[in-house]
């Protein structure tokens, strides 16, 4: 696995170059072939192949391991682009509303609800009105070190965990996050530098090696360079983030508006109101379910200490 030697080996140079370009070169060849739905490929018992499940995302396949409906119905696929970032907005609403600690306090509760209100409301700043209706391509969503397997000298050999490849927008495309060994959450400061500086790397493989791709049409260099520009990398991931959302949100989204001076508790407080009607109801119903979670946890764990004694 390319995350046996990642730790220790990635600061050579020689090696990063290799496997940015294998990546890349699986990027674009499984994005050549474009679609007109979003969603994923299915075999049938004949052994048909179609387009006609749902976009399952690994993100998605963990919300729904954790309890919470994705809201998303099994046969469902896109035409175009806004229905479809609605509905991964929902998953983060039907998070808060399915999982029995999803907040921790009033102000935690009015800070989510915030968000999303925010984030529905920016949404057509961060995608392309031109490519609502397509191109839509197939996307690795769970390509990790892990799940790259190199030779000595870094050139990919195999991919696992490929049942979380699905058809997405094209403006979804992004370079690893990755890149630095950080997690997406740590891609701040002088964190955010150094990624920016093996962001620019891959991106310089990945447009050697779309230059050898025929007949691509819309290039996907100049698609993810602009994204990176504009914002839309932190936009997207925020969207695929399980519980990561309001980090995102805070350090790469916020500051493009308002500075953090301007953003308080009263701020939150009031857009907040604006996520569903009875907003404040619903934050206070949850900490209540949230205490009784946590007592069902703390008798749990008397009871299983009781049998031990």
């Amino acid at each position: 696995m390319l995350s046996d030697s990642w730790g220790e080996m990635s600061h050579e140079r020689s090696r990063r170059m290799t496997v940015f370009a294998g990546i890349a070169r699986i990027m674009l060849s499984i994005s050549a072939q474009t679609f007109s739905h979003i969603g994923s490929l299915t075999i049938d018992d004949q052994g048909v192949i179609s387009l006609t499940n749902r976009p399952l995302t690994f993100s998605i396949h963990q919300l729904e391991n954790d309890g919470v409906s994705s809201g998303i119905a099994r046969d469902r696929t896109y035409t175009e682009t806004d229905s479809y970032y609605s509905d991964l907005l929902n998953t983060h609403d039907n998070r808060l509303r399915d999982m029995a600690n999803s907040i921790n306090n009033t102000r935690d509760g009015e800070l989510q609800l915030s968000v999303l209100t925010i984030m529905r409301a920016l949404s057509g700043r961060y995608t392309n009105s031109g490519l609502r209706r397509g191109p839509f391509a197939l996307m690795l969503t769970d390509l990790h070190q892990s799940n790259i397997f190199v030779d000595e000298n870094w050139h990919i050999t195999a991919l696992i965990d490929l049942e979380w490849a699905c058809v997405q927008p094209l403006e979804m495309l992004q370079p690893p996050y990755w890149l630095t060994d950080r997690t997406i959450d740590d891609l701040k400061g002088e964190n955010l530098e150094d990624y920016n500086e093996r962001r620019l790397e891959f991106m310089a493989a990945f447009e050697r090696e779309e230059e050898t791709f025929k007949g691509l049409g819309l290039s996907r260099t100049q698609t993810m360079n602009k994204g990176w520009k504009i914002g839309n990398f932190w936009y997207f991931r925020a969207l695929d983030a399980v519980v990561g959302i309001c980090n995102l949100y805070k350090h790469h989204i916020q500051p493009d508006f308002a500075s953090k001076l301007d953003v308080n508790a009263d701020f939150d407080r009031l857009i907040s109101a604006y996520w569903a009607p009875k907003s404040p109801d619903f934050i206070a119903t949850k900490i209540e379910e949230r205490k009784r979670y946590q007592d069902r946890i703390r008798e749990f764990f008397a009871e299983e200490l009781g049998k031990q004694r």
